[in-house]
């Protein structure tokens, strides 16, 4: 006969067995549950795919048939006409609207700033810009909704966001007719985000040539339609091309580019200009404040640079140069099969920038005599991308990181800056509000003539003064929600 003892010990391992047993029980329960989930919701991933697909392809026989011009800010009725098309395809299954919503959103940067869609040609590469994805909030049939907005028409104000509906990130067609389920949801001030990429940064990038993309409306302007020569140096070209499109389409002034030589180039200035101003420097007289940029160090993507070890930190992503590092590096310039160092000529302002932020002891940092010279931000990380042995720097918002390493630094004090990388999160490295960068800059806009009136009337006064209405949809717009920063 077992003691009372022995009772309770029998008593409490049936316990205990009964709690492993429920423990086990809620684990698989756990284990399986995003199986099943993953299960259920690849029907609908599928079809989702396969409507987006549909609408794409609907998108590129428009082009086809209207001269190569993409659908405009009428895009969700335009495609609806097309054979075999039906208002179901514009619904995505995991949408709780109602079905006769539109699901999904346009790209703004397919809309020029007369309305109307960008020509084919313009797509200079396709797989890496967006179409169509799914977005919210839903829009009920035709009126579909336009990621980021743009178009400067009333229309415009029925801006979308992309929406990840399938697990991590929304469903995202391309204008090479491919379709991708994104990983990750959209986050702009993350340079390595797929969707930011595909309808943000591909402006600015180059994957898409239409300066006015994305950017809303504002009220008519008033000008006494007096031409405007708008250069400088090419780092600001980005946003005064924006600004000098918009105001073209709203002030019917006529504009002429002098091709953005450096802002130490004074040969093409007109009566009345804009001119950017990349030293980081406001000039004397009437100068605007136009954004906030970084200036990043650069390396290829796939590098085999040599010349000094880089640190890493623990998750093996990032490299990090100590400044005397990269001090030494354009010093010496170039060293056969190990470096080969890259800046801009004389009259850029960036490169004014660069060397006396970099200098020490007052003094600016001078280049070694076998630095490569390159004219613009573009070829800049063009050529370093193509050069394993290749170093250079430009404006943190052309720097690609589909091509380009932005190296981290590590300051005389110890300090290490980071810069966007891969598996970081943003606000790890640079602050949405506040950049903490030791490279930061302010680019204006020096305005002579005309381009600046006393009456408020001038291009710089509505389209790049504080508050002004030009001024906040053209902050509202890509170029700021990815690559720029309010002044």
């Amino acid at each position: 006969m077992p003691t009372q003892r022995g009772k309770h010990s029998s008593t409490w391992i049936e316990i205990l067995g009964v709690l492993m047993g429920l423990l086990l029980l809620k684990f698989l329960f756990d284990f399986l549950t995003p199986a099943r989930l993953i299960l259920r919701e690849k029907p609908n991933e599928t079809a989702c795919m396969e409507h987006i697909r549909q609408l794409v392809m609907a998108a590129q026989s428009y082009s086809q048939d209207h001269h190569g011009s993409y659908p405009d800010i009428h895009w969700a009725g335009e495609l609806c006409a097309y054979p075999g098309m039906k208002k179901e395809m514009f619904h995505c299954p995991l949408d709780k609207s109602a079905k006769t919503h539109i699901s999904y959103g346009y790209s703004g940067l397919l809309i020029r700033a007369d309305s109307n869609g960008v020509m084919e040609k313009d797509i200079v590469y396709p797989s890496q810009v967006g179409v169509i994805c799914d977005a919210c909030p839903s829009r009920c049939f035709p009126n579909g909704g336009l990621v980021g907005g743009g178009g400067l028409q009333p229309e415009s104000t029925m801006a979308v966001t992309p929406e990840p509906r399938h697990g991590g990130g929304p469903i995202v067609g391309f204008a090479d007719g491919h379709v991708e389920c994104c990983q990750h949801g959209y986050n702009p001030k993350d340079l390595y985000n797929d969707v930011t990429r595909a309808f943000d940064m591909a402006g600015i990038l180059g994957y898409v040539n239409n300066p006015t993309g994305g950017i809303s409306d504002f009220p008519s302007c008033v000008t006494n339609h007096e031409s405007v020569t708008v250069g400088g140096d090419p780092c600001t070209r980005a946003v005064l091309l924006a600004a000098a499109g918009v105001w073209q389409a709203k002030a019917k002034a006529p504009m002429v580019m002098d091709g953005f030589h450096g802002q130490y180039d004074m040969t093409k200035l007109g009566a009345n200009y804009l001119r950017g101003i990349g030293d980081g420097k406001q000039p004397a007289g009437h100068a605007v404040p136009i954004a906030r940029d970084l200036v990043v160090v650069i390396i290829a993507k796939y590098n085999k640079l040599q010349f000094a070890p880089p640190h890493r930190l623990d998750d093996n992503s990032v490299s990090v140069w100590d400044v005397a590092t990269v001090q030494k590096a354009f010093t010496i310039g170039y060293q056969k099969d190990n470096l080969h160092a890259y800046t801009y000529d004389k009259d850029s302002g960036t490169r004014r920038f660069f060397t006396t932020h970099l200098g020490t002891n007052g003094q600016p940092l001078q280049f070694g005599s076998k630095t490569i010279t390159v004219k613009d931000d573009y070829e800049m990380v063009k050529k370093v991308s193509d050069d394993p042995y290749g170093i250079g720097y430009c404006s943190s918002a052309i720097a690609n990181p589909e091509r380009v390493q932005s190296i981290g630094l590590r300051m005389p004090d110890g300090r290490i800056y980071l810069f966007p990388h891969q598996h970081l999160q943003p606000h790890k490295f640079i602050s949405a509000n506040l950049p903490d960068w030791p490279l930061t800059r302010t680019l204006y806009a020096e305005c002579g003539g005309n381009a600046w009136r006393s009456d408020g009337t001038g291009i710089a006064n509505v389209m790049l003064s504080p508050g002004a209405p030009g001024t906040k949809a053209l902050q509202a717009g890509p170029l700021f929600r990815a690559s720029f920063w309010v002044p």
